[in-house]
């Protein structure tokens, strides 16, 4: 139930349904790499681990007294410190304590005090765990068929937030297919030296009065006060990029920041100026003041969101 819930524990979650593997493979992965599915033999793993090839259900009554001293070393008496325990992962079976475990076939590896030691045994070429690359440029296909097969939020979780997400991912692809979206819609700007500052932000098409100029933009922006940051113990360059990038108020105390400045999307490099024709409103949502030509640079007050001004920004 802690597993369920999202508590750090020491299992890892395994299913007996290879196209539920498959769904979660590809489920979140939205980024460049590549999704797998890790393929376990669990009676091979215990008969290595305890010598025993069988699945050990831990919870489950009628074990003898040395079955329980089998399960003792990754099941340590609450509060002790963990002598004893192994490094090693042991495969065991579910009590089903919750509808979620019987609809995704879910069974479980417990974890020794060694967290990667699959890891190590995939690596070493133990010939009961395999791994499955799946090409990132598969998985919106493989998303596709698995819908066809009947495997999606709603069947893999079986009540009414399942059915939630399954609703609003069937709207969200209706949507697409109504407004034809690809990647370059609500594109209105791109980077390019400025004669104000460093790189700027330049219109690559007309933009009418009032536009929201980076409507796809939602990066998260978190905001770290300047003695946690230390940043006179910083190397110069990373320093700037707090001087530089970061939304600053408190007179100076708080900094406003992307959650990484890897992550750091086109609105960042806008330039400031006395005369904009950028707006940003309470919320951080930059709009056209006035129509804007392509090829114009597009600048903003930072005055009308910065409490505080550093002397690099003007």
């Amino acid at each position: 139930m802690m597993q369920h819930f999202g508590v750090q524990t020491r299992l890892l979650d395994w299913t007996g349904g290879a196209l539920i593997a498959l769904y979660f493979a590809v489920r979140n992965n939205f980024g460049p790499d590549d999704a797998a599915v890790w393929v376990l033999d669990p009676y091979q793993l215990n008969k290595t681990v305890i010598g025993q090839a069988w699945v050990i259900p831990p919870s489950a009554t009628g074990l003898t007294i040395r079955e329980r001293k089998l399960v003792k070393p990754w099941l340590p008496v609450r509060f002790t410190h963990m002598r004893g325990m192994r490094k090693e992962a042991v495969a065991v079976e579910p009590s089903h304590v919750a509808r979620r475990i019987s609809s995704q076939h879910s069974c479980f590896t417990i974890h020794g005090k060694n967290e990667d030691w699959l890891d190590k045994l995939h690596d070493g070429g133990s010939g009961f765990l395999d791994k499955i690359v799946i090409p990132r440029s598969k998985t919106q296909e493989i998303k596709k068929e698995l819908r066809g097969c009947g495997i999606d939020e709603m069947t893999i979780f079986p009540d009414l937030e399942g059915l939630s997400r399954a609703i609003n991912a069937r709207w969200e692809r209706f949507e697409c297919r109504i407004k034809q979206e690809t990647p370059h819609s609500g594109v209105y700007a791109r980077l390019r030296p400025s004669k104000i500052h460093g790189i700027g932000v330049f219109a690559i098409r007309n933009i009418p009065k009032g536009t929201k100029i980076f409507p796809a933009d939602e990066g998260e922006l978190v905001w770290k006060r300047k003695s946690d940051l230390k940043l006179d113990q910083l190397p110069q360059e990373i320093r700037r990029f707090y001087d530089q990038f970061c939304l600053i108020k408190d007179k100076g105390e708080t900094y406003g920041c992307p959650k990484n400045f890897n992550l750091m999307t086109v609105a960042w490099y806008l330039n400031h100026s006395k005369t904009p024709n950028v707006g940003c409103d309470q919320d951080y949502t930059f709009f056209a003041l006035r129509n804007i030509r392509d090829g114009e640079e597009l600048t903003a007050d930072y005055h009308t969101y910065n409490e505080f001004l550093n002397a690099d920004w003007v």
